[in-house]
């Protein structure tokens, strides 16, 4: 078995067959148990991937850290599904969903200092971003316009976290977790445009997947992470 899971090509052709039956199981068969199971084994995958992958000399909370993330995640997306027009549930997918973005931030977070001058346009074009997609379902949002706006919040601070690495990591690290992200903001802006806003073709597979390949792109890069020496800044 850890063959399979040490083989990055192996795995990947397995996870994504796993990603194309979860999109076929929201679209044919979208019941609350075949979900479950369908969005628990795409987490699952990714979650014992990382078990036998992980780096021994990351320190353990780090490491610990996407443990308990993709656990959050995974429980998160189980209340998703049963949040049709209930309050509680999307509130819970909503609580899980943060914590795990909080665990992710905290696998990321660095020590050293950054130059906010290298940061400021990145923030102030996604605080951009956020305003303009907020701006765009306004009318829909109701009283849930404040959980939108903190959700969207911590996603671009989760993204900057992810932006500010590049002075202290590989490459091949820096763009993996960056994507991944990039992917979850995308996805989470689709859903938002879905459920308040003005649907349209294929918003529903195109927002599962690149969900799905955000989680997993992330978790590459965090494995692939080489702490390289901070560029002395201004």
């Amino acid at each position: 078995m850890n063959i399979f899971f040490k083989n990055i090509y192996l795995f990947s052709v397995v996870f994504l067959v796993a990603v194309v039956l979860d999109n076929l199981i929201k679209q044919n068969l979208d019941t609350s148990f075949n979900r479950h199971i369908s969005k628990s084994l795409v987490t699952g995958l990714l979650l014992v991937y990382y078990l036998v992958n992980k780096n021994d000399k990351v320190p353990k909370l780090k490491s610990n850290a996407v443990i308990i993330g993709l656990v959050l995640f995974t429980i998160g997306g189980c209340f998703g599904t049963l949040m049709n027009n209930n309050q509680i549930f999307f509130l819970l997918s909503f609580l899980f969903f943060v914590a795990g973005k909080f665990f992710y931030a905290l696998r990321l977070a660095k020590n050293h200092d950054f130059s906010f001058k290298r940061i400021f346009f990145f923030l102030l074009f996604f605080s951009l971003y956020m305003f303009v997609l907020v701006n765009e379902v306004y009318e829909k949002l109701g009283d849930q316009l404040i959980i939108i706006v903190i959700y969207f919040f911590i996603s671009i601070v989760l993204l900057a976290f992810a932006f500010v690495r590049k002075e202290f990591v590989c490459y091949k690290s820096y763009i993996l977790v960056f994507l991944g992200l990039l992917f979850f903001v995308i996805s989470e802006s689709m859903l938002v445009v879905k459920l308040y806003g003005n649907s349209f073709a294929f918003d529903g597979p195109t927002l599962l997947v690149l969900y799905e390949l955000g989680q997993y792109l992330f978790i590459l890069g965090v494995l692939e992470e080489v702490l390289i020496k901070p560029v002395e800044i201004d």
